[in-house]
């Protein structure tokens, strides 16, 4: 493998601001170098700093059901009803709302035929207990239980329970 010439390096470089060699960036909580991940999307150091940052808000428009990041907009009734109600005169009974979803949250209503907020809101809280059941039933673990598992076990059972801690408050948003 030919190693690329240094005009090439240096034009990589003024471009992305960064160089070829070892990618270094820091996690944008903690501040602790981590390697960057080839799709460059890598943020984090750990679970920790991610749920921090889910936890605080400060990475985007919460979704108005649950409260992560949203990322998308979800249309109150579903655009696909919309030229029902105007047809029936109905828009004073269910007027067009537009509220920030996540993808998770904005996929499970899809098309469906809640036209209210407040029935949304409840569809939400059911799909994401029916969804994660067996996450939500994890035994909870005291620090003396977790302290005699080897490390790969342990940071598996740290994930499932800081997954179910941020699915709480998912569903209690």
């Amino acid at each position: 493998m030919n190693l690329p010439n240094e005009r090439v390096i240096v034009a990589f470089e003024r471009v992305h601001g960064r160089s070829i060699g070892m990618m270094q960036v820091q996690c944008v909580v903690c501040g602790k170098q981590i390697k960057e991940s080839r799709s460059g999307r890598k943020k984090f150091c750990s679970d920790a700093c991610r749920a921090f940052q889910w936890r605080t808000g400060k990475s985007a428009t919460p979704c108005h059901y649950c409260g992560c990041p949203g990322g998308t907009i979800d249309h109150v009734p579903p655009q696909s009803a919309r030229p029902i109600i105007l047809k029936f005169g109905l828009e004073k009974q269910h007027p067009f709302v537009e509220v920030h979803a996540c993808s998770e949250c904005n996929s499970l209503l899809g098309n469906r035929a809640l036209w209210k907020l407040s029935q949304r809101k409840k569809f939400i809280r059911r799909a994401l207990r029916r969804r994660y059941k067996r996450l939500l039933n994890l035994p909870n673990w005291t620090p003396e239980q977790l302290n005699e598992l080897g490390h790969t076990l342990k940071s598996y059972v740290q994930a499932g329970l800081l997954a179910k801690i941020i699915l709480k408050e998912r569903i209690s948003w």
